[in-house]
């Protein structure tokens, strides 16, 4: 039981090795996708009109995330790529 309690701290020791290793672009890029993939997953388990209304709320925050444009990996890309693959991943779940 001692474990478990402290079981949440790998995850942050992961977002800050990630940090420091590429930058504030890819660690809130990695952030936001785990946070956006863990709605659905909670919406899924929550029932199918959690998940429509998912999809129509991600529609919406997903104009606005395109916004702004970052650096990730090298690569140009908008926060709303993000949003669009929750997207994708909330109608495969339907």
């Amino acid at each position: 039981m001692e474990r478990r309690r402290y079981l949440w701290v790998a995850p942050l020791f992961v977002l800050l090795f990630v940090a420091m290793t590429f930058g504030f672009n890819e660690t809130w890029f990695l952030i936001h996708a785990f946070v956006a993939l863990s709605i659905v997953l909670v919406c899924f388990r929550l029932g199918k009109s959690w998940l429509m209304s998912y999809i129509a709320v991600s529609i919406v925050l997903m104009n606005i995330f395109v916004m702004k444009q970052v650096n990730v990996f090298g690569l140009e890309a908008t926060l709303g790529n993000i949003m669009y693959a929750s997207l994708f991943f909330a109608t495969d779940l339907l």
